[in-house]
């Protein structure tokens, strides 16, 4: 058989290499779309923490959950079917911990974001609004660790 001249050869692999990673590049993609970003609901958040206005910020997180709704159940479906294709490669791993870590997983953190609604509704008095703070806080943390883990799904997929 000829040798292929060495261009022919290089869009072959990289052709090659695309098809047999698609499946890590889709779930790098996808957990991409979860993150959380300072001019979003982490601002709003982080405003809350510092205890900015609660109301006015809690209308802007409510608005923009939300829309966010959809979207996010459509990438955590895509995520899903990814890490059951991966099953058993480290990635399949880390999309499960991006997905439903207990401290700070996607869904764990939409959970606490309602709940932190519930605080706001409920609050009475300052040891309410504390208690919004406070959530408000946790909130930022665990979603700085969510990030930080979203990340890493992107370097083990572009490795």
């Amino acid at each position: 058989m000829p040798k292929l001249p060495p261009v022919v050869e290089r869009m072959l692999s990289d052709i090659l290499d695309v098809w047999l990673h698609r499946n890590e590049k889709t779930a790098a993609t996808e957990a991409g779309s979860l993150m959380f970003w300072r001019d979003g609901m982490l601002g709003h958040l982080r405003e809350l923490a510092d205890g900015e206005m609660i109301d006015p910020r809690i209308k802007l997180l409510k608005r923009e959950f939300k829309q966010s709704a959809e979207p996010v159940a459509l990438a955590l479906q895509k995520l899903k079917d990814v890490r059951n294709k991966l099953a058993g490669h480290p990635l399949a791993r880390q999309i499960d911990v991006i997905m439903d870590d207990m401290r700070f997983g996607k869904n764990t953190v939409r959970e606490n974001i309602e709940l932190l609604f519930n605080y706001a509704k409920d609050r009475k008095g300052p040891e309410g609004d504390d208690a919004v703070r406070g959530q408000a806080r946790w909130l930022c943390n665990a979603i700085d660790t969510l990030n930080a883990e979203i990340e890493k799904l992107y370097r083990m997929a572009h490795s």
